[in-house]
C-alpha cells in the first residue's frame, strides 16, 4: 500500500507539473497575441497617419512633373529652368514625420519596407536638386535633357512608394468603416 501511494504522488507531482508547464504556454500565447493585437492596432494608426502625406507628396509629384512638362516643351531654355531650380520648383516638400518613419516597423512588412525605401529615394531626390541651379547654369542642352531624365527617375520612385504606402493606408481605413457598418470583420 505505502508503495501505491509513492507512485500517486509521483503521479500528482507529474500532473501538477504538466499543468504548470501547460499553463505557462497558454499564459505565453495569450500574453504574444495581445501583444500582436497591440503592434496591429499601432499599424493602423501608423497608416492613416501616412495617407495624408502620401496624398500630397503624390501632389508635389505631379506638381513637379508639370514644371518639367513646360520646360521641356519649350526646349529646355536655360533662363527657365535655372529659374525653376532656384525657386526649387523641383522639391518634394512633403516628408514623411520622424515620430511616423519611426513606428513604420508596426506596418505590414512590405510597407514598412516601402516607407524605408521612400525615405531614402526622398534623401536622395533632395540631394539631387540642392545643387540644381548650379549644374544647370554650367551645363549644355544634352545636359538639361539628362537631368531632367533624372528627375523622373526620381519622381516615379517616389509616386510608386507613395502611392503603394497611401493605397495600404487606404484599404486599412475602409476595413475598419466596414467593420463599424457590420459589414466584414478586421484583423
Amino acid at each position: 500500500m505505502g508503495h501505491d501511494l509513492g507512485n500517486a504522488a509521483e503521479w500528482f507531482g507529474a500532473l501538477g507539473t504538466a499543468l504548470a508547464i501547460g499553463a505557462a504556454i497558454w499564459v505565453g500565447n495569450q500574453s504574444v497575441q495581445a501583444e500582436e493585437r497591440r503592434i496591429e492596432a499601432r499599424g493602423r494608426v501608423v497608416a492613416f497617419r501616412l495617407a495624408p502625406h502620401m496624398v500630397n507628396m503624390i501632389g508635389d509629384v505631379r506638381r513637379v512633373r508639370e514644371a518639367l512638362k513646360h520646360i521641356e516643351t519649350r526646349g529646355f531654355p536655360a533662363k527657365e529652368f535655372i529659374f525653376l531650380a532656384e525657386h526649387h520648383a523641383f522639391d518634394i516638400p512633403t516628408a514623411v514625420p520622424p515620430d511616423v518613419f519611426s513606428e513604420s516597423w508596426t506596418l505590414p512588412p512590405e510597407i514598412a519596407l516601402s516607407t524605408a525605401q521612400l525615405d531614402m529615394v526622398l534623401i536622395t531626390h533632395h540631394r539631387f536638386t540642392k545643387g540644381l541651379d548650379s549644374v544647370v547654369k554650367l551645363g549644355s542642352l544634352e545636359k538639361h535633357i539628362d537631368l531632367a531624365k533624372r528627375l523622373n527617375v526620381s519622381l516615379t520612385a517616389i509616386e510608386r512608394l507613395a502611392t503603394e504606402i497611401r493605397d495600404h493606408g487606404a484599404a486599412v481605413s475602409d476595413a475598419i468603416v466596414r467593420k463599424s457598418r457590420g459589414l466584414i470583420p478586421y484583423g
